[in-house]
């Protein structure tokens, strides 16, 4: 039985907002606990931005299909879009087909879109800091694509794969 790694990924952002950063290695954007999710997770869910984004106005044709496409902009003016969104409530969280980016959509219609592939990186990750250690939670666009990640056993069977 596979575990729908999407899943995963709406449970932990469907429902919360942006409502901080973290910096490190790489920024990290906070998301807020959602109705959903506040009695089984009590660390801090963070999106680790370690590859290149954007974000859009309304949902896209199609998304950029390289890194490459999406323009490289200064770490100053990244805060600032994050701080944008501050506040926006989460209403979708996919994982795109072609290059495994993750797709955030926000409640007034705009969207965060983030790069997934590389060859030699990890280009993005969710996870839950702060949690007990045998509670972690983690999803990760692996080098080449592959979306992977790390979750309780106890929660497993709630994301099995129907495909």
């Amino acid at each position: 039985m596979m575990v729908s790694f999407e899943e995963v990924i709406k449970f932990l952002c469907v429902g919360g907002q942006i409502d901080g950063l973290r910096f490190g290695s790489v920024p990290q954007v906070l998301i807020s606990n959602s109705e959903q999710n506040v009695l089984e997770l009590k660390g801090q869910i963070y999106i680790n931005l370690a590859s290149r984004w954007s974000i859009f106005k309304s949902m896209p044709f199609e998304f950029p299909k390289n890194e490459e496409d999406i323009e490289d902009i200064k770490e100053y003016e990244e805060l600032l879009m994050i701080l944008e969104f501050r506040n926006k409530l989460i209403v979708n969280a996919t994982v795109s087909i072609e290059a495994s980016g993750l797709i955030l959509e926000f409640s007034d219609g705009s969207v965060f879109y983030m790069h997934g592939y590389n060859e030699q990186y990890e280009s993005w990750d969710i996870g839950v800091a702060f949690n007990p250690r045998c509670e972690h939670w983690q999803v990760i666009s692996m080098p080449g694509g592959e979306i992977v990640g790390i979750i309780p056993d106890k929660y497993r069977e709630k994301f099995v794969s129907n495909s």
